[in-house]
């Protein structure tokens, strides 16, 4: 698990502050939703480090980081 928090990889999992959006499906995190931090890579917009952690909520679907 501690791999898993530790702030000097590339991504890790924390907490989103209040406000935050996904990165993928633009949709809101919950109040203490588990989501991970990523580094931007160039293609995506920066700004916005914070993945669900596992799959983004319906409709979408789509898959945002590996699953819980």
């Amino acid at each position: 698990m501690e791999e898993e928090t530790d702030a000097l990889q590339v991504e890790y999992k924390t907490y989103a502050p209040k406000g935050e959006q996904c990165r993928k499906c633009r949709t809101p995190f919950g109040s203490l939703e588990v989501v991970r931090r990523v580094r931007p890579n160039g293609e995506e917009p920066s700004g916005r480090p914070y993945v669900h952690y596992g799959m983004c909520p319906e409709p979408e679907a789509a898959s945002c980081g590996r699953d819980a």
